[in-house]
């Protein structure tokens, strides 16, 4: 009888646990957070704020009119802080973040932003920063869009120099946010679901982490997300290659780019010489102390010099292939982005007089990818005709929203 009664027991129990568990198949259950540590909530736009804006931006850019009858849903945005690993330690940073604020399902954009040394000017922190808000203002065409601060900025303004263009850091901190957006979605005022999609968009430097993001994800991460396409506007890909062009120059239009990958990689030990090695005095006094995130690019510049001959070593102009430069070469090969065969589409973007970084880096790229064995309906090299550097960038992430729209559609 006491068995009857034992038995008669588990079978309750037991199908106490089935219903309930086939009552729960219906609730999404609550995501672990294993990146995301805090979410602050910073304002919302309206589907007509956003139309206004691209309005306004249709003066200029006629375009826009194509994205302003894509606008769908308000949205929220929000500052958020994750963790991530940086030379074999834990740390947090930051990013904002636009999502809709309507029920639905929705990719992720991601653009990775150009160079930045301004603490005052991260994404998260200048939030009345014209790029960032439209940016931002193009989730109401249905995507989560963030925008990552980098290390260095945000949360992490505490550690200097940026490390800028250090590919594994770079490729580890974006990657964390996509992560910590997956596990958002209690935390939103108006929850709504994440899609696995992901878009990449970046410019500058931007375009350059971008591509570099394509081939980590593609490569490690495609059982976490599924990459749709990559827009990469006016990155230096190689940058061995476009440091050896630079150097050849007798005048160049942004000394700090060169300064800041010198001061990024000497404070991470990449290469071994010291600076009096490749910057001549007094500059060489000057790099390591320029990039505390309170100068911007035109004060670092004026404590340069444009010419190549007056900034650079003759030696470091004329012997980069030599022993003595070794370290330093394969810290700047080691820290490109190496053509490969991709099945996920790509775009190339980029303005035709552009002396910051020449066209001829994604011209270059673009070409180096189909020798690679990507298919031809795989990569795509869009001019934009008589545009420089920053004139370039609006136009740039305009050809990438419309793109994604459409592939997304």
């Amino acid at each position: 009888m006491n068995k009857l009664k034992f038995l008669w027991g588990v079978f309750i129990v037991s199908a106490l646990f089935l219903t309930s568990c086939k009552d729960d198949d219906s609730v999404t259950p609550e995501v672990r957070k294993e990146k995301l540590v805090g979410v602050d909530f910073v304002r919302s736009y309206s589907t007509e704020e956003a139309r206004g804006a691209f309005t306004l931006l249709q003066e200029t850019y006629p375009n826009f009119s194509q994205l302003s009858s894509k606008v769908k849903t308000g949205i929220d945005v929000y500052k958020i802080v994750y963790k991530t690993q940086f030379k074999e330690q834990t740390i947090q940073v930051s990013a904002i973040v636009a999502i809709p604020n309507t029920d639905g399902e929705y990719p992720i954009v991601s653009f990775q932003n150009g160079t930045n040394t301004l603490h005052s000017n991260a994404p998260s922190v200048n939030l009345t920063n014209t790029l960032y808000q439209n940016l931002l203002l193009t989730a109401t065409t249905g995507f989560v869009v963030a925008i990552p601060d980098y290390i260095g900025f945000g949360a992490s303004d505490n550690i200097t120099p940026h490390p800028y263009f250090h590919k594994e850091s770079t490729i580890q901190t974006v990657i964390d946010m996509l992560k910590s957006i997956r596990e958002i979605k209690s935390t939103l005022r108006n929850p709504v679901d994440i899609k696995k999609d992901v878009f990449l968009m970046g410019y500058s430097q931007g375009g350059w982490a971008t591509l570099a993001l394509h081939n980590a994800i593609e490569t490690n991460y495609s059982s976490e997300f599924n990459l749709r396409a990559s827009l990469c506007g006016a990155g230096a890909y190689n940058i061995w290659a476009i440091n050896q062009q630079v150097v050849s120059l007798p005048l160049y239009s942004q000394p700090y780019f060169v300064a800041y990958l010198v001061a990024a990689h000497k404070s991470l030990r990449s290469f071994t010489n010291p600076i009096s090695d490749i910057f001549k005095a007094p500059y060489d006094a000057r790099v390591l102390n320029l990039f505390n995130g309170k100068n911007t690019g035109d004060q670092i510049n004026a404590q340069l010099t444009f010419s190549i001959p007056d900034l650079f070593t003759d030696e470091y102009r004329t012997g980069l292939n030599e022993p003595k430069f070794s370290t330093v070469k394969s810290t700047l090969i080691s820290n490109s982005v190496a053509p490969w065969n991709t099945s996920i589409p790509v775009r190339f973007v980029h303005g035709t007089t552009d002396t910051a970084v020449p066209f001829t880096s994604s011209q270059g790229m673009y070409q180096a990818m189909q020798t690679a064995g990507t298919a031809a309906n795989k990569v795509a090299l869009v001019p934009l005709a008589g545009l420089g550097h920053s004139e370039a960038i609006i136009p740039s992430v305009l050809n990438g929203f419309l793109w994604f729209n459409e592939l997304n559609q």
